[in-house]
């Protein structure tokens, strides 16, 4: 069983053995490289919050309307016959939970252009 590392991003490293202007690009892209990363990380983290929260709501829902259903009869003087199924109510083949990073997208590319006379 060969498993896969899952490496969604890439960032570059910056080498200290160019000169200056290049050092700057490097560094310039790499940070902007950095933010696009992070912005993506927690866009995909508040989108996967918003998910479960609904998922979690409506659960709420379905145990509120259970538990009216439940008050409902308790106060009844009448013997009730209930028919529940035994087995949890779903699908024969079970999806698997899709992961954070399960939708791999590239990051752009982005290229800065400083002049030789720029001083930083």
């Amino acid at each position: 069983m060969s498993l896969e590392i899952l490496q969604p991003y890439k960032v570059s490293m910056v080498y200290n053995d160019l000169n200056q202007n290049e050092i700057y690009n490097d560094i310039s892209y790499t940070l902007e490289t950095l933010t696009i990363i992070m912005n993506d990380v927690f866009n995909k983290i508040n989108y996967r919050i918003i998910n479960e929260k609904n998922k979690l709501d409506t659960i709420k829902l379905r145990i509120n309307k259970c538990k009216l259903k439940v008050d409902e009869i308790r106060g009844s003087q009448n013997a009730t016959t209930i028919f529940s199924t035994a087995k949890f109510p779903t699908s024969k083949i079970l999806l698997s939970y899709p992961t954070l990073f399960s939708e791999i997208h590239k990051v752009k590319n982005i290229l800065y252009r400083l002049s030789s006379s720029s001083s930083l």
